[in-house]
């Protein structure tokens, strides 16, 4: 364990570990935002999500087909990363820690919103766009809210090594 001295010392000179954090401590809400935001990461690249209602024409023949992940649960991993989002905001808000830091995509992403929406309003089947351009828009918003947390050099690494791993 190291003195509190040292960090604050650590954080004057400019240390890149205690550089963003010079208390050295992250308030739990944001640990538990990071775990569940790191968590979702596999749990995306191993569920075969579907955005219609309708089982895949490969396994309509088959009497026990494997289940696919339909719109449901593209709404639930949507919702909880809206919820993360706004938890590690309001925790940011009531905290006076740092606000927002800048990603350098926050135009890309405009620009992205902007073609959704005209995606979604000139699209045929405007339910199955919209539950596509949510999905999209859900993991733009988990790349800025990733951001957000990974100011540590130890949160980096892990997450690096669930991208890893996945």
């Amino acid at each position: 364990m190291t003195n509190p001295r040292d960090r604050r010392a650590r954080a004057a000179t400019g240390d890149p570990e205690t550089r963003n954090d010079p208390a050295g401590t992250t308030p739990l809400v944001e640990r538990l935002v990071l775990l569940v935001f790191l968590s979702l990461i596999p749990i995306r690249a191993v569920l075969s999500e579907t955005h219609g209602f309708e089982s895949p024409s490969l396994l309509r023949g088959l009497e026990d087909a494997p289940p696919t992940a339909g719109p449901a649960t593209t709404l639930v991993i949507i919702s909880t990363i809206a919820a993360g989002t706004l938890a590690l905001a309001c925790s940011r808000l009531w905290r006076g820690g740092p606000r927002y830091r800048r990603t350098g995509a926050e135009l890309g992403a405009l620009l992205l919103v902007a073609a959704a929406v005209f995606s979604t309003v000139r699209a045929g089947q405007r339910h199955l766009a919209l539950i596509g351009v949510l999905d999209f828009l859900g993991m733009i918003a988990l790349m800025f809210s990733l951001r957000q947390l990974l100011t540590r050099r130890r949160y980096i690494r892990l997450a690096l090594c669930v991208i890893l791993a996945t």
